[in-house]
C-alpha cells in the first residue's frame, strides 16, 4: 500500500533534520507525488536541493540542483493556500 504524503514528509523532515539531504529529497518527492498541492513539502524539497547546490561549480549535477531547487520552491509559492496567517507572508 503506498504511503501518504503526511508519512513521506515526515520522514523526509527526520532525514532534514539529520543532514541527509538526498534521501530527505527521496521522502519529499514521494510526498508531493502522493499530494500535489501539498506547499510546504515542495518548500522543503527546494531546500534539499539548495543544500547541496555548490556555489560556483558549473557542472551539469550541480546546476540541476539549483535548478531543481528554483522550481520547487516556485511550486510551493503557487501550491500555498495561505491557510494560516503565517503561510500568506
Amino acid at each position: 500500500r503506498p504511503r501518504t504524503g503526511a508519512a513521506a514528509f515526515k520522514d523526509g523532515n527526520k532525514e532534514y533534520k539529520a543532514e541527509n539531504f538526498k534521501k530527505a529529497i527521496e521522502e519529499y518527492t514521494v510526498a508531493v507525488e502522493a499530494d500535489p498541492g501539498f506547499a510546504e513539502a515542495y518548500f522543503f524539497l527546494g531546500s534539499s536541493f539548495q543544500a547541496l547546490y555548490r556555489p560556483g561549480k558549473e557542472d551539469a549535477e550541480n546546476v540541476d540542483r539549483l535548478n531543481k531547487a528554483i522550481a520547487s520552491f516556485q511550486k510551493s509559492l503557487e501550491t500555498n493556500k495561505g491557510a494560516t496567517e503565517n503561510q500568506r507572508k
